[in-house]
């Protein structure tokens, strides 16, 4: 009986490692904030008179989620996206900590590995970012 061999592990699909294909690349990353005022307002539409659409069982649990989970108002939260795209984060980068609000960039870079700014100049967008979020 001969062993059998073992096949060799998948690629890693993690965020730190690029994708085999530049699918997203350019592409916007919303952050939750943003992610639920567009749910929002598609729900909203629905609802109008005249209309007998509802939204699909699985987009209400999204929108639940994005409401329950974001970090600030969506205004604010896009303009904080945009002030990171701006900064030298890409667009993933950007939606990520838009979302997540690390407050230092040690954590913002164990969050997200794949980010290629300094630590001072991550902090000080990680400050600005802080100042841009709006909380209901």
């Amino acid at each position: 009986m001969t062993p059998r061999r073992s096949s060799p592990l998948p690629p890693c699909r993690c965020p730190c490692t690029p994708p085999a294909r530049a699918d997203f690349e350019g592409q916007a990353c919303l952050s939750l904030a943003e992610a639920a005022a567009i749910l929002k307002e598609s729900e909203e539409r629905r609802a109008a008179p005249g209309t007998e659409q509802q939204l699909h069982p699985s987009t209400r649990k999204a929108l639940r989620y994005a409401e329950r989970f974001r970090r600030g108002e969506e205004a604010g939260a896009a303009q904080a996206r945009k002030a990171l795209e701006a900064s030298g984060l890409r667009p993933f980068e950007a939606g990520a900590l838009a979302t997540l609000a690390p407050e230092t960039a040690e954590v913002a870079m164990a969050l997200q590995p794949s980010i290629q700014l300094g630590p001072e100049e991550l902090q000080s967008s990680l400050d600005q970012l802080a100042a841009n979020l709006t909380f209901s």
